[in-house]
């Protein structure tokens, strides 16, 4: 059965050969072996806001939506680390919770962090780093 996939205005598409949802990190590692043994490239979506090409193909395509959060927080260094699949308006909060906050943010809070760190997102200001 033919999968399809477009980005959030409907402007790029692709009928990749699978696309898969993850939701844990078995999932993932079940999906990247299956991708290998079948010899097919794997790229992952994050929440589909780019006008870039740079989902869109016809192997696998993956939505790790179902892994969100925060996966670890190291108070020492004042790191967190985020699960790929984690929006950025869902962030707020649970970094909060931990005395921590997202140095830097565009105008936009839909993304997932699959996709800013993918895309080199940033926000504005000369002094700003990007995202990831």
């Amino acid at each position: 059965m033919a999968q399809h996939w477009q980005n959030w205005s409907g402007r790029l598409t692709a009928k990749p050969a699978a696309l898969t949802f993850v939701r844990s990190e078995a999932d993932a590692q079940a999906t990247v072996a299956d991708a290998a043994r079948r010899g097919l490239r794997i790229r992952v979506a994050g929440a589909t806001h780019s006008h870039a090409p740079l989902v869109q193909h016809d192997d696998v395509i993956v939505d790790c939506h179902g892994l969100a959060g925060v996966a670890e927080v190291d108070q020492t260094t004042r790191r967190a680390w985020l699960w790929a699949g984690s929006r950025l308006f869902t962030l707020g909060r649970e970094l909060h919770q931990h005395g921590l906050a997202l140095a830097n943010q565009g105008d936009i809070d839909q993304q997932a962090v699959a996709g800013v760190t993918g895309t080199g997102t940033h926000g504005t200001g000369v002094s700003l780093k990007n995202l990831s």
